[in-house]
């Protein structure tokens, strides 16, 4: 089983800037400032033993529009306009 089951993405494939706990956030590989967010389901081994995956909590995931590396949130960070 692995961490997760699938990736949907959120909203557009343009990169966009964001904040979370009241910093502007940058990937920590190259240090651009724009991501594409998506939801992963967090799957565990029991839940889906019984095939209730749906039951699984999800993160929010922000991918870095210029590296490609992959940022991983319990909670929402905020779209910056």
């Amino acid at each position: 089983m692995g961490l997760f089951k699938e990736s949907k993405p959120l909203g557009s494939n343009e990169g966009a800037r964001f904040l979370a706990g009241g910093k502007e956030l940058r990937c920590v590989h190259c240090g651009s400032s724009t991501f594409r967010a998506g939801r992963a389901q967090l799957n565990t081994a029991v839940l889906s033993f019984f095939n209730l995956d749906w039951a699984d909590r999800s993160a929010t995931t922000l991918t870095c529009a210029s590296c490609g590396f992959i940022s991983w949130f319990a909670s929402e960070p905020t779209r910056l306009e």
